[in-house]
């Protein structure tokens, strides 16, 4: 479900972890323009870690390496102290924006706890309907 991967990816948000702002659908809850539901996310500019890999064809020394682990290793202290899991780190869902590691993609994450899955609607003229995710 879209809204609970957004109140999991806002409920333990680090400058290391893509921020999420909103889920967008349409009043009814139906999808937009035929599409699915969005997630409103950060914008950002910058390739993912696959795409540094690939560009650079081969693998990065050993302080470049150790700088991106630690930036992935600062995501993960927050979710984890709270109970939750991304389950799907791979060199895709990590992006490197202006020298920052940002882990994103948390659409297969676990969470121990309800507490931080919940949200909250607020329906605005334009028809379409934002749903905020609650923070404990």
């Amino acid at each position: 479900m879209v809204q609970t991967e957004a109140c999991l990816t806002r409920a333990a948000w680090t400058p290391n972890t893509v921020q999420v702002y909103a889920v967008v659908a349409d009043r009814d809850g139906e999808p937009l323009h035929n599409s699915f539901t969005k997630l409103l996310l950060e914008g950002l500019k910058g390739p993912t870690l696959h795409k540094l890999l690939s560009d650079r064809g081969g693998p990065l020394p050993m302080g470049e390496a150790m700088e991106k682990f630690a930036g992935i290793a600062e995501a993960l202290r927050p979710l984890h102290a709270r109970g939750i899991y991304h389950l799907n780190i791979s060199p895709g869902n990590i992006l490197i924006v202006d020298g920052v590691v940002k882990l994103s993609d948390f659409s297969q994450s676990f969470c121990r706890s309800w507490r931080y899955s919940r949200f909250e609607d607020d329906t605005y003229d334009t028809g379409r309907r934002y749903v905020f995710c609650w923070h404990a």
